[in-house]
């Protein structure tokens, strides 16, 4: 009867490290989601930061994704970030980044209400 039980603990300390091991390994759907919205913002930042003229761009900051489930949809109000002008002044910017969070692909990029993509 000692043995069973003890087998019958182990069994279920086996199930219990699986289980959590499981958890740890495998993120979640919400994790999953999380981390494609992670990278897009970042890309759409990076890609905004990328299409200033003069030098010394700030970044975009972060901002919520408004985007349905299979979406991106980031947008910055002017004056969230600045891009240095032809004179060297601090200009304010706005942009607006949507794409499809499966493949990442940005399919709108709008800065100060010029279309860039």
């Amino acid at each position: 009867m000692r043995d069973v039980l003890t087998w019958a603990a182990l069994g279920s300390i086996a199930i219990l490290i699986v289980l959590i091991a499981y958890r740890v390994v495998v993120p979640s759907d919400e994790t999953l989601h999380a981390r494609k919205v992670s990278a897009a913002l970042f890309q759409c930042q990076q890609r905004i930061v990328g299409l200033a003229e003069y030098g010394d761009a700030e970044t975009p900051p972060y901002v919520p994704n408004y985007g349905t489930k299979g979406e991106f949809n980031f947008g910055w109000q002017r004056g969230s970030f600045h891009f240095k002008n032809v004179y060297g002044a601090s200009e304010k910017m706005s942009a607006s980044c949507i794409g499809d969070l499966e493949s990442g692909e940005i399919k709108q990029l709008t800065v100060n209400a010029k279309t860039i993509l």
